[in-house]
């Protein structure tokens, strides 16, 4: 199971909100999410964009975000149009793979394969 950070976990869970399609907040189903390189580019990505996650964090403790746009204007003010531009890019491609590759998430769509020929499928 992956550890999502505070900020991390608001992230996804503002990209892709809750809805009667999805049994569990995003966050959630992205932690649920054991593939090997699943936990990779979540580490990868948090590695590579502490201090960025670290802003977010400080800022929802004070005052939450309550949309995408919202940090997005935030991080604009706070380290520039560029460098949000490349966060969010690279968060758009974790959020992708990331819950993508849930099993949780596959099996909800439909197409005729099961759960574990899912998970057989992203193992291999």
């Amino acid at each position: 199971m992956n550890n999502l950070s505070k900020p991390l976990s608001l992230l996804f869970d503002l990209a892709i909100p809750e809805s009667k399609f999805l049994s569990s907040p995003t966050s959630e189903l992205i932690k649920s999410n054991n593939t090997i390189f699943c936990q990779e580019k979540i580490k990868e990505f948090c590695q590579t964009n502490s201090d960025i996650l670290g802003i977010i964090e400080k800022h929802t403790n004070n005052i939450p975000f309550f949309s995408l746009e919202e940090i997005k204007k935030f991080l604009s003010e706070k380290i520039g149009k560029e460098l949000t531009n490349q966060f969010l890019m690279e968060f758009n491609e974790l959020i992708i793979f990331s819950f993508f590759s849930s099993s949780k998430v596959l099996k909800n769509l439909p197409i005729p394969i099961t759960e574990d020929e899912i998970i057989e499928a992203l193992e291999n």
